[in-house]
């Protein structure tokens, strides 16, 4: 027997009583059923009991204990943050793999029901439910709500939530698959769509589920206001249709039907006064234009500016020259010949004089070399060039690699690599430096 203390708040039986149970401590668990025999039966918020704590936590030996001692082994609760929705003791220990809770729970009868088969989306017991029982379909499952004080502590009683249907259960614990199936079925969604974007969790399958199927956006938009984010109005989504309709964006008609069903407006300018429909043709993506033109019509989009302006540019400018390219008949073609004759003669009467640009150039500088070589020694470019004198030892064709010939205002001074190290190691060198010990390079 173990000495419990009760300080005496509302809230001993969650952190006494609920967290003995989730904890395993049977001792501790004994000592306060036989101090509060009520306890067995309690429930604390948001409906959790002892065995129900027991139970998501997986203590087997715990929840084999209290359903001896008469413990309610159909008692739903949950925490209200990760799971939203109430479930049963078999539920969630199910949904938490604690499979030896699971199954004792339903050996000693645990209930089964169409929301405990959505929550854990198992899609083909929900199938097999609603043939036998269609209406639950669209039954609320009853959710626990704070009540008045009492000596005891907080009463939470059972109250009536007509949200809480099988879809709501499947989008916070099931899958994709589950909701849709139950949405075919015909699940109910107007009037339940703030209960269930929460239940969903972000969970972006589920949402656009919910969306396909008659859900309002805007209650989505009122939910994340409520959260403190900043949604979007129907200026934001046009001047993103406008940009995407640029030439470097892409302007995919996918990504316009969707900013569309969004409530972007189409005739929506930007700063330099340009629509989407402007935007696309200047870029050439047709397929955006056809969709556009085949949707609303050209002239209604084009009323800000000329349409002759807007038609000709981008792909409408290149299909109208390539039309009047095949109108044209051979005559006209003719008198279009010398024009473009004309253009090439030119043309290459400019390449001719760049080459000779060039080659003047290259010219003058040949002449400075020949210049340069021709100071120090005589005879040809050729001839010098095969009859390289070493300027400091005076060895003629030097079998020895020649260094970079130095260049400078008098000519051409080649030197041998022996010359050149000679000379290197001859050369004064300054006293600090010689005091330092170090070679001058």
């Amino acid at each position: 027997m173990v000495d419990i203390k009760f300080p005496g708040k509302a809230s001993d039986f969650l952190k006494v009583g609920t967290a003995a149970a989730a904890r395993g401590d049977l001792t501790a668990v004994d000592s306060i059923l036989d101090a509060r025999a009520q306890w067995l039966s309690r429930t604390g918020s948001h409906g959790r009991t002892m065995l129900w704590e027991a139970a998501h936590r997986g203590k087997l030996a715990m929840v084999e204990y209290l359903a001896a001692r008469g413990a309610d082994i159909n008692a739903c609760g949950t925490h209200y943050t990760p799971y939203f929705v109430e479930v049963s003791c078999y539920c969630i220990a199910r949904y938490k793999k604690r499979d030896d809770v699971a199954d004792f729970l339903l050996a000693q009868g645990a209930k089964t029901d169409l929301h405990t088969m959505a929550f854990l989306g198992d899609r083909q017991g929900a199938e097999d439910w609603l043939k036998r029982q269609p209406e639950s379909l669209y039954e609320g499952h009853p959710q626990h709500m704070m009540g008045a004080m009492e000596e005891s502590g907080l009463d939470f009683y059972l109250a009536p939530a007509p949200w809480a249907t099988p879809l709501c259960y499947a989008l916070r614990g099931g899958d994709a698959e589950t909701v849709e199936f139950l949405i075919g079925q015909g699940a109910k969604i107007k009037g339940y769509e703030d209960d269930f974007f929460i239940a969903a969790n972000n969970d972006l399958d589920k949402i656009r589920h919910l969306l396909e199927h008659g859900a309002d956006a805007g209650e989505l938009f009122a939910l994340a206001s409520s959260y403190g984010a900043k949604t979007p109005d129907t200026d934001t989504y046009s001047a993103e249709l406008v940009y995407v309709c640029r030439g470097d964006r892409g302007g995919t008609p996918a990504e316009v039907r969707r900013l569309l069903g969004l409530g972007a407006d189409i005739d929506f300018q930007d700063n330099k006064g340009k629509t989407a429909l402007h935007r696309a043709a200047k870029a050439g993506f047709v397929k955006t234009i056809r969709y556009f033109v085949r949707l609303w019509g050209l002239r209604r989009h084009c009323r800000h500016q000329r349409r002759d302006r807007v038609v000709r540019s981008g792909a409408f400018h290149n299909q109208e020259r390539r039309e009047k390219k095949k109108r044209r008949t051979p005559a006209a073609q003719s008198r279009r010949r010398p024009v473009a004759r004309r253009a090439q003669r030119q043309d290459a009467a400019k390449r001719r004089q760049i080459g000779k640009r060039r080659g003047r150039r290259a010219a003058r500088r040949n002449h400075a070399t020949e210049h340069r070589i021709g100071t120090h020694m005589s005879g040809t470019t050729a001839e010098c060039l095969k009859s390289l004198t070493c300027a400091l030892c005076g060895e003629k064709n030097p079998t020895s690699y020649f260094h970079q010939r130095a260049r400078s205002k008098t000519g051409y001074a080649p030197s041998c690599r022996p010359c050149i190290n000679r000379k290197r190691r001859n050369k004064k060198m300054h006293p600090p430096v010689i005091a330092l010990g170090l070679k001058q390079w």
